[in-house]
């Protein structure tokens, strides 16, 4: 499973559903459909006590990368056809993407169908990162996230 990083609190605007952007200064990110979100470790929002409430080193939160969009796109789309969804999307139309309160840019990730989850320590890293054969499994309230040996690759041959 792909994951990607995000910084207190808004990894848990997002696992909860209050936030379906994520702002990047680069628009580099290919990956589409399922990734895990993760909280990490640190945050210059936040100071150290506030922080110590959230959870911070694992993911929080699964859901779909649908698309990455230029913040200038969403605001003049915003104006011209609020009412349409953009290319992958199918909870935001332009108009709710311009209006939000998190649509800073320059380069917005759209995450969609978000679904949170018991936290499950890893390490993070920059940018979007493989987190291992993991799969999702609902649960109810929260999903789970669990190894999954058939999602790993086959070792080669000789191999041990």
């Amino acid at each position: 499973m792909k994951a990607i990083s995000i910084m207190q609190p808004y990894a848990d605007l997002i696992a909860d559903g209050d936030k379906a952007i994520e702002n990047r200064t680069h628009d580099s990110f290919r990956h589409r459909g399922e990734i895990a979100i993760h909280a990490s470790k640190t945050s210059k929002y936040l100071t150290a006590g506030a922080l110590r409430e959230y959870v911070t080193g694992a993911i929080v939160a699964v859901g779909n990368l649908v698309a990455v969009l230029d913040k200038e796109e969403i605001e003049s789309r915003g104006e011209e056809t609020p009412n349409e969804y953009p290319e992958g999307c199918t909870e935001n139309t332009w108009g709710k993407l311009a209006a939000s309160l998190h649509c800073e840019g320059p380069y917005c990730l759209i995450i969609e169908n978000v679904r949170r989850v018991v936290p499950y320590e890893i390490n993070g890293q920059l940018g979007v990162w493989d987190a291992g054969p993991l799969k999702y499994v609902d649960g109810e309230g929260c999903g789970t996230l669990v190894l999954d040996e058939s999602l790993r690759p086959p070792k080669p041959s000789g191999a041990e």
